[in-house]
């Protein structure tokens, strides 16, 4: 009888799940869909395991983040993988406070912003271009905002109104790859958040007037006014 082995199975676009294989290098491959690299980004006894040519190979749509001890982004695991325990020699059954730990670190399917023609999707996935985080952030609730809501940036500048960050709050982060340029990229964030809804976004829709904020590898800021048609750089936003 083939021993059995307990993971936490980890697909694009879907919460985490258990599963118990075969403890076999066939149905290890199997669960990833191709050859398998492991990975091991946890101080715990686990590893990640992943499809080793999921990047370069195509067709496989960006999962999960990997990010160093500051909480930055490194690298995005393409396609499913899972997590298993390490024991001496060779993977083993994650335990049940492990299953917990991960399943919970893992909850929340990541938005990477893919949305776009065909031809955009085989350009992501055959450069594997750098990867961007963003802050999305919408006027604060309160009695002196209430005129400037989802005004476009042509009124806010005849009005005379100025674009300042503290009448604006930070509502949801995410990462996304990046496009052709900035305004490709946050016009896929747009429509990513506004068609594929992550779970933990509770945010009103991403609209006219809000701002966001891109932020590339080596953390340089870019302010981006959401308007009628396209978005405006706001640079005053990060001053």
């Amino acid at each position: 009888m083939k021993e059995k082995m307990r993971i936490l199975v980890v697909e694009p676009v879907k919460r985490p799940y258990v599963k118990e294989i075969d403890h076999t290098l066939e149905e290890m491959q199997k669960v990833v869909g191709g050859s398998i690299q492991a990975l091991y980004p946890f101080e715990d006894r686990v590893g990640l395991i992943c499809n080793d040519e999921a990047k370069i190979a195509g067709g496989f749509t960006p999962n999960r983040a990997l990010k160093d001890e500051n909480g930055n982004v490194y690298d995005i695991i393409f396609g499913t993988f899972f997590i298993a325990g390490f024991g001496e020699e060779d993977f083993c059954s994650l335990d049940d406070d492990l299953i917990e730990k991960f399943h919970k670190y893992y909850e929340y399917p990541q938005l990477f912003g893919v949305c776009g023609s065909e031809e955009e999707k085989m350009w992501i996935n055959e450069t594997h271009p750098p990867i961007y985080t963003f802050h999305l952030w919408m006027l604060k609730d309160t009695e002196e905002n209430k005129d400037y809501l989802f005004m476009s940036y042509r009124h806010l500048k005849k009005s005379g109104r100025k674009i300042k960050k503290a009448d604006y709050e930070d509502v949801y982060d995410g990462i996304c790859v990046g496009g052709e340029n900035d305004h490709r990229i946050a016009e896929n964030v747009y429509a990513s958040l506004n068609t594929e809804k992550p779970a933990d976004y509770h945010a009103r829709t991403f609209s006219m007037g809000d701002i966001l904020v891109l932020s590339d590898e080596d953390r340089n800021e870019k302010a981006y006014f959401c308007d009628t048609f396209g978005f405006v750089e706001v640079p005053e936003f990060l001053s």
